[in-house]
């Protein structure tokens, strides 16, 4: 037996771990040695690109290839999707990503080796599975379909083996492939040649032991690592590349760690994490900065919202974690760098130390980032993301478009969305494209309960997917955040000195002198807060609050060189340095709007040019003549106020390194830094001036000057600044380039000699612009057709200019321009918007529309066509001979595209009559189709977004993935109909492939289905339909959870992998005949009633104040979208009314535009991740404090007022709350729901022929072995005591009640007795009814819903959930 394990098991290396060695052992003893077979143990395997991974087995035998990963965890642990909650033996718990999926990425990444290697045959599947050492470690799993991949040592009591999954391929997920010993020797043979390595206990870098993975990217791999010689822990960056790489790519390897080390030292705040380091030790790494006990944000969510104990995450919590993300990316914008991939896998937080601190945040990952100084960074963005961040990504990265702060601030809204429902907002980035396409936006509301309006608009204008409908920028997003915070009402207006006044928010009073407005941002040593100031009547001021002492030493050294400005008119004023609570404080006066939100990427007009460049220029002649270095000018540091109280002026603040020493040159932003600065070695004048002339090229051109990228001005004296002349208003461009061309010239002997100079210099580029138009614009207008240039308009040139800054080149674009993009463009006057008006009418009312067909003169196959548009891909499918074939297929009509048209119907509409005459027709066009170059790229473009969908798509899902992927010029509806036609005309192309087409149409249900031909899904739509159909009917509606256990049940019975829980559940509702599916998961019925709609919704209408009828219906109509239209007017205010809801019509609300009030001081819940209510808004710090007091709150008014609660507690503690509350609640009466039930079972028995069903034979009619007649009888019964159970409300008339075992409920809930409950809860507080029901419930308490034996318990609103704490145990039993 020795000599037969020798051939085949080859431990690469040695395992220093007794358990990894007694396993090895007890493998050798179990496995079976039948050929052929393999297993290498304890290896280093490098991939195709560089990346180096520890594998612990890799397994060869008949039944196929396996690549496993060992879990050696004792405890208990729970499995999702994306994560592993592990309970470990002790009670720690950790979020690990999922072991199953880092196992398959492992198994594909060698298995592209093999497939490079071996290029005459494709590598066989290797299988990624997991296994699990320890037979006591405890296993629950999410959905069922969670368990796959996951086996076990033999002797676990509920994992599957690991034997029968090595040997014959028995474990869920595994399919068996029978290889034969040919493929099998061949990748032996091919995994040996290339080389495994011993695994490594550390990899040394440096000075550097690195231990545990933490994540792989592109080209580079994080580890924790300590230093071999101190106690030292850091966060290590190893860069990679592919073997045998050219000597070119390791230095462009080295260059992109260099890049990254020089982008994120300049970024010097306490939110960012810090980059110490670069080394070089055969390959770059970066050495970051590890703080202890730090966790990705997602990992934190997730810890948090399992806390069994309570503990969920306060809204102030939340909030106060994206306030950190954002301020730390405004700073680095101000410093010209934007992040590019900002998603929750680059942020870290580091949990409170303890109850009164917060946690904190680091932002990372900045490797993608843009430096917009240098123009430097990656365009292959999504090379640098882990697979987890995918589904948070913008849809301009995926897509190629322009990447600008705007995807900054698409991730802040995707952070935000994280935060507050808990879970990404879809399975996968396309399944987020297509979510897009419906909502054009991320909405709370859809998921969530009680959401206030302001927070819902914070995320949906954030995540809109067109980057021109997005909230602008990152200061943007910081004033709705501040308006988010108003409308909750956080601050803390109690001037309370407790307070630290860095986590001050918009509300809060400190000192009980300064009003805090808002919050302006925080840099490398303070941070800014607008105030009011009630010792000078309310003045608007800004308080500098400095992070640590010696930061307050910094701004007292500021606070001297404001002292010296005084006199200054356009230098911020200064009040001098004052304490705030625990800080020092500088107090200035408010300098207006930032110049840099102004600026955003786009230039200013002509007037502003010429009036704030002027300004800049006297700004610099103030400082000469007080000999004063600013250090920093740059757009961020500039505002626009009115220090005349009329005028807007340029106004300079933010002196925080005006007085450094004039030896550290290295000091400001390196995007407006002098580059000549290390020649002179000493700040000067000419580098406050180098800073100015910079700030005005960004305002005459929008964007920031370069160098030559192969030369330096430092080493090359000939070497210039590269201008973009074209980028300048033409009217002025010849003056503007002279001047830039001497402002930053290298040497500063060939510069500007004062600012008083370069002023006049400024002044006199502006005199001759006039804004008078030609006389001959008539003449013009006459001989212009679309194509013409806007130039050949006789206009005047800041017409001219502003339609430059509009992007409009042709009349066509100026005919097609909306008129409010002119009248309301910023910085252009009166006159000149007239003007424009006026010559765009007249073009309108002489030219017709005029089509402009493509030029197509050049080869095709010579052409790329993989980005080309929709509308261009249209028209190479469509020809003058098949304009009627467009037509009939819907590309002007949506309404027509969707759902795609029968050959039938498209005949009957082209006006054919002849069925086969059309047939031949539309065959020799898709024969066509599939010949065409174009549509090639568009057919491959279809397989790859259905199969990162799922395998399976409905026409209208296709169409709308397409549309994002693609784009189109197209406006209004027609965008729609245009990609549904295109998807159609790509389907019909590869349904000329015959066997060889990679998918096909399926028509089930109500839709059209696109199912892969490797996929067998195609079999299931119909039995998926059906089973929607029944499930839909549920009463009250299933959960998600719940649906796609019962769905994923139907692909088991056809031997289907089920999808993941959002497709399966979307496929479904699309196949059946009268299901839909709610932004919640939830399957509802098509046409569903309308007051049940509301009432379903309640928890989204009644949170809100104020709202109008249109706002009221969106809401309910976008949690249930296909349900029965709701009425207006009186019937819904009726319909309102018969429900019960806390909402009344008003015709003061809304500024006397009327609307719906709430009526209800009660506590509103956030169902779904965390819990919310309207006292959040009375700022308590202490979270138990918060947790208790609303808890206490919703109790005491349910008794006092009465009502239904349903009541979920720790089952361990649930005796114990019985007691408590009838101890607490004199007139409280205790009933067992159990006991109602088996009374009223034995009544409906004994009602029943003896000779049917005795009462003996009852207690065993519903077990699995019971006589087929008892179990029928047995529902007779139960149907029978349903009936009689309800009348036990009337013994319950008036009386308040806690209900307690309530497992019968759920255990007959097909044959009625949730109906029973519901019955019972709708009579409560009623003449008939109980004045108070509580159900009492043992559950877990991180559950969404209340349940009885995973049936969902009906109730009318969130406000009829309560989560009994353990903190409140503790606190009644004191």
């Amino acid at each position: 037996m020795t000599n037969i394990w020798e051939d085949v098991w080859e431990d690469i290396a040695t395992s220093e771990l007794a358990w990894e060695r007694e396993l090895h052992d007890s493998l050798r003893r179990d496995l079976t040695v039948v050929p052929p077979f393999k297993v290498w143990s304890n290896f280093e395997f490098i991939d195709l690109y560089g990346a180096a991974f520890d594998v612990d087995m890799m397994v060869l035998t008949r039944a196929g290839i396996f690549l496993v990963e060992l879990f050696a965890g004792t405890g208990e642990v729970e499995v999702s999707d994306r994560h592993w909650r592990w309970k470990d033996s002790e009670g720690r718990v950790q979020i690990l990503d999922n072991p199953v999926t880092l196992a398959r990425d492992r198994a594909q990444r060698i298995r592209e080796f093999v497939d490079e290697y071996i290029q005459e045959a494709r590598c066989p599947t290797i299988h990624g599975v997991v296994l699990v050492v320890r037979d006591d470690t405890t296993f629950t799993f999410s959905s069922p379909d969670m368990n796959r991949y996951i086996t076990a040592v033999p002797a676990h009591p509920t994992l599957p083996s690991v034997i029968g999954a090595l040997e014959s391929g028995d474990a869920p997920g595994l399919e068996p492939h029978r290889l034969t010993e040919d493929v099998l020797a061949r990748f032996e043979h091919a995994l040996e040649d290339v080389g495994l390595f011993p695994s490594k206990k550390y990899r040394v870098v440096g000075e550097w032991q690195c231990g545990k993975l933490l994540e792989t990217s592109e080209n580079h791999q994080d580890y924790i690592a300590r230093h071999i010689r101190q106690d030292i822990r850091r966060r290590v960056r190893v860069f990679f590349s592919p073997r045998n790489v050219a000597k070119e790519q390791v230095e462009r390897l080295n260059q992109a760690a260099t890049r990254e080390f020089e982008m994120v030292r300049q970024l010097e705040h306490p939110s960012i994490l810090r980059v110490l380091k670069k080394i070089h030790d055969g390959r770059p790494a970066l050495i970051f900065e590890h703080p202890e006990e730090s966790i990705r944000l997602d990992h934190y969510l997730e810890l948090r919202r399992e806390d069994r104990d309570g503990g969920q995450m306060t809204v102030r919590e939340r909030l106060e974690l994206l306030r950190q993300v954002a301020e730390a990316i405004q700073y680095a914008h101000r410093k010209k760098i934007i992040h590019r991939a900002l998603t929750p896998q680059s942020v870290l937080v580091k949990p409170a130390s303890d109850d009164a601190s917060a946690p904190s945040i680091h932002v990372y990952n900045w490797q993608a980032a843009l430096d917009r100084a240098r123009q430097t960074g990656t365009r292959h963005i999504m090379g640098y993301m882990a697979d987890a961040s995918a589904v948070y990504t913008a849809p301009e990265v995926s897509t190629g478009q322009r990447i600008g702060e705007a995807t900054d601030v698409w991730g802040l809204g995707t952070i935000a969305y994280l935060l507050f429902v808990g879970d990404p907002p879809a399975e996968d980035h396309g399944a987020l494209i297509s979510l897009l396409m419906k909502r054009q936006g991320l909405s709370l509301t859809a998921r969530l309960d009680g959401i206030p309006e302001a927070l819902e608009q914070l995320v949906f204008n954030a995540t809109r997917p067109l980057v021109r409908d997005r909230t602008p920028s990152v200061e943007a997003f910081m004033e709705q955040l501040e308006r988010v915070w108003n409308e909750l009402k956080l601050g803390d207006a109690t001037g309370s000195d407790e307070r630290d006044p860095l986590e001050a928010q918009q509300g809060d009073l400190l000192d009980e002198r300064w009003k805090v407005m808002g919050r302006l941002g925080s840099g490398a040593s303070a941070t800014a807060l607008l105030v009011e100031d009630a010792e000078a009547a309310g003045k608007e001021r800004v308080l500098k609050i400095a992070h640590t002492d010696k930061d307050a030493m910094r701004l007292e050294r500021e606070a001297r060189e404001l002292a010296t400005l005084a006199d200054a008119r356009l230098v911020v004023s200064c009040h001098g340095v004052i304490d705030v609570g625990t800080r020092r404080a500088l107090i200035l006066d408010n300098a207006g709007e930032s110049l840099r939100e102004r600026l955003g990427s786009k230039r200013q007009s002509l007037d502003d040019l010429r009036r704030f460049g002027q300004d800049l220029c006297d700004i610099l002649r103030e400082l000469e003549s007080h000999h004063v270095w600013h250090r920093d000018i740059k757009p961020a540091n500039l505002g626009i106020g009115t220090p005349d109280g009329s005028t807007k002026q340029l106004m300079l603040f933010d002196f925080s390194l005006a007085g450094t020493s004039p030896e550290r040159i290295e000091v400001g932003t390196s995007a407006y830094r002098d580059p000549m600065l290390p020649r002179r070695k000493r700040w000067d004048e000419h580098a406050d001036r180098w800073s100015a002339s910079i700030t005005l090229y960004e305002m005459a051109t929008g964007s920031l000057p370069r160098w030559s990228e192969d030369s330096s001005p430092l080493f090359d004296a000939e070497t210039r600044m590269v201008l973009d002349a074209d980028a300048f208003p033409s009217s002025v461009r010849m003056d503007l380039s002279a001047f830039f061309e001497r402002a930053l010239h290298p040497d500063a002997g060939e510069r500007f000699e004062t600012a008083i100079q370069m002023r006049r210099a400024w002044k006199k580029i502006f005199e001759d612009t006039t804004h008078t138009a030609h006389d001959d614009v008539a003449a013009s207008i006459e001989s212009a057709t679309r194509a013409s240039s806007v130039r050949e308009l006789e206009l005047s040139p800041a017409a001219r200019e502003a339609l430059d800054r509009l992007e409009v080149f042709t009349v066509g674009d100026l005919m097609d321009a909306h008129p409010q993009s002119i009248y309301f463009q910023r910085g252009t006057s009166a006159t000149i918007r007239k003007e424009l008006q006026k010559v765009r009418e007249q073009l309108i009312a002489r030219l017709p529309e005029q089509d402009r067909p493509i030029q197509d003169d050049e080869p095709r196959d010579k052409r790329d066509y993989s980005s080309i548009s929709l509308d261009r891909c249209a028209e190479y499918a469509f020809s003058s001979d098949s304009d009627q074939l467009a037509i009939a297929m819907g590309l002007d009509d949506v309404e027509v595209a969707l759902p795609w048209p029968t050959r039938k119907e498209m005949a009957v509409a082209s006006g054919e009559q002849e069925r086969a005459t059309f047939e031949a027709f539309f065959d020799e066009i898709a024969a066509g189709w599939k010949r065409a170059h174009a549509l090639r790229d568009l057919r491959d473009d279809l397989s790859v977004l259905i199969e990162r969908n799922g395998g399976a798509m409905t026409d209208e899902e296709l169409a709308r993935a397409l549309l994002a992927w693609r784009g189109s010029r197209s406006r209004g509806s027609r965008r729609m109909a245009l990609a549904a036609v295109m998807a159609r005309v790509a389907l019909e192309a590869e349904a000329t492939m015959g066997a060889d087409a990679r998918y096909r149409l399926h028509r089930a249900g109500r839709a059209n289905v696109i199912v892969l031909t490797s996929s067998d899904l195609h079999e299931v739509l119909a039995p998926l339909g059906r089973r929607a159909d029944a499930l839909a009917g549920s009463h009250p509606l299933l959960g998600e959870h719940t649906a796609y256990v019962e769905l994923a049940r139907v692909c088991e019975e056809y031997n289907v992998t089920p999808p993941r829980s959002g497709r399966l559940l979307s496929l479904a509702a699309a196949t059946s005949s009268g299901a839909a599916l709610s932004s919640r998961r939830e399957l509802y019925p098509v046409g569903m009633e309308a007051k049940r709609a509301i009432r379903l919704a309640s928890g989204v209408i009644s949170s809100q104040q104020e709202l109008s009828e249109e706002e009221l219906i969106e809401r309910v109509m976008m949690r249930y979208p296909d349900a029965e239209a709701l009425p207006r007017g009186s019937r819904l205010e009726a319909m309102l009314e018969d429900l019960g809801l806390p909402l009344r019509w008003s015709q003061e609300a809304l500024g006397g535009k009327g609307g719906y009030v709430s009526t209800s001081s009660r506590a509103l819940h956030l169902t779904g991740s965390f819990t919310m209510a309207t006292s959040v808004f009375s700022a308590l710090d202490d979270r138990e404090a918060y947790d208790l007091k609303m808890f206490e709150k919703n109790l005491q008014s349910s008794f006092e007022h009465g009502g239904f609660r349903a009541m979920m507690a720790n089952p361990k503690h649930i005796g114990t709350i019985e007691q408590r509350l009838l101890e607490r609640f004199d007139d409280l009466e205790r009933a067992s729901s159990d006991a109602i039930w088996i009374s009223a079972l034995e009544a409906a028995a004994n009602a029943m022929p003896r000779r049917k069903l005795r009462w003996e034979h009852l207690a065993g009619a519903d077990a699995p072995d019971a006589p087929e007649k008892h179990k029928f009888l047995f529902g007779q019964v139960i149907k029978n005591a349903c009936a009689i159970a309800e009348e036990q409300l009337e013994s319950w008339t008036g009386k308040n009640i806690l209900l307690v075992h309530p497992g019968l409920f759920g255990r007959y809930a097909e044959y009625g007795s949730m109906q029973v409950l519901e019955r019972w809860r709708d009579k409560v507080n009623t003449p008939n009814g109980p004045r108070v029901l509580w159900l009492l419930l043992p559950a877990d308490l991180s559950s969404d819903e209340p349940k009885i034996d995973q049936r969902a318990v009906p109730r009318m609103s969130p406000n009829e959930v309560l989560r009994i704490q353990k903190k409140w145990l503790a606190r009644v039993g004191a």
